[in-house]
């Protein structure tokens, strides 16, 4: 199972493109899983789709495929932890840190991915396709997966300080300072303001007011010794990784 965890507000219709996307691209469509953070005051996207959770897509077997899809709701909270709040619920073992501006490209984008992890028996890895950015020059994942073993070892699934951005900063420097970071060759297209492809709507505005008024770049630079402390902590499970019998 691939556990999507993903916040959103006031787009609904992204949400739907993204989760269509991901399961016409996948090869096993039946072994994705969505969970949504929606804010109790969006009554737009709680009523287009909280108060109607079956999604009913047509997967590559030809098949009609009804996808029931997880929704945490409550107050306003810190960006990062309601990626944290959907981990609670997920059913994992996989968790794509996924955004709902994003749109897969890439048919078996799901394949390429477990059989990334399948390299490492303790499943120690972060691994991520390109988005069509910049980004992808550099090899750096914007939205990428760990598995629960990642997540147990270090204590959650992102990092719960940032109201804006940093949590793929987070990943990347961590993943990269254990050697365990790969970036594959699907493209999930981040359809993002920055590039083009977007309107700079509420969400981003708000998300840079938020960046600047929280000093959300000072906030991550102030927590190196944390990110060396998560790296240490998978490093040792790395080493002492035993595949159970």
């Amino acid at each position: 199972m691939i556990s999507f965890l993903c916040p959103t507000r006031g787009r609904p219709e992204n949400v739907s493109t993204l989760m269509r996307s991901a399961l016409e691209t996948a090869s096993n469509p039946r072994d994705l899983e969505f969970v949504f953070y929606v804010d109790k005051d969006d009554k737009h996207t709680y009523q287009r789709l909280v108060s109607n959770p079956l999604f009913i897509v047509t997967v590559p077997d030809g098949k009609e495929h009804e996808v029931q899809t997880r929704w945490v709701g409550g107050e306003r909270i810190v960006l990062s932890q309601m990626w944290n709040e959907c981990y609670k619920v997920a059913t994992g073992p996989f968790y794509y840190h996924m955004g709902d501006d994003n749109v897969f490209q890439t048919d078996g984008w799901d394949t390429q991915l477990l059989e990334a992890f399948e390299k490492y028996p303790d499943r120690i890895l972060f691994a991520h396709g390109k988005d069509g950015s910049p980004h992808d020059a550099t090899g750096f994942g914007t939205h990428g997966v760990i598995h629960k073993n990642w997540v147990e070892t270090v204590g959650y699934f992102v990092p719960p300080y940032f109201s804006s951005d940093y949590n793929d900063t987070w990943l990347n420097e961590v993943s990269r300072a254990i050697g365990r970071h790969v970036c594959l060759d699907y493209m999930v297209e981040h359809m993002h303001p920055n590039f083009g492809k977007a309107e700079f709507d509420q969400n981003h505005q708000e998300r840079l007011a938020r960046q600047q008024a929280d000093n959300v770049d000072g906030e991550y630079w102030s927590r190196a010794t944390e990110r060396e402390a998560d790296a240490q902590k998978l490093r040792e499970f790395i080493i002492n990784y035993r595949e159970p019998f």
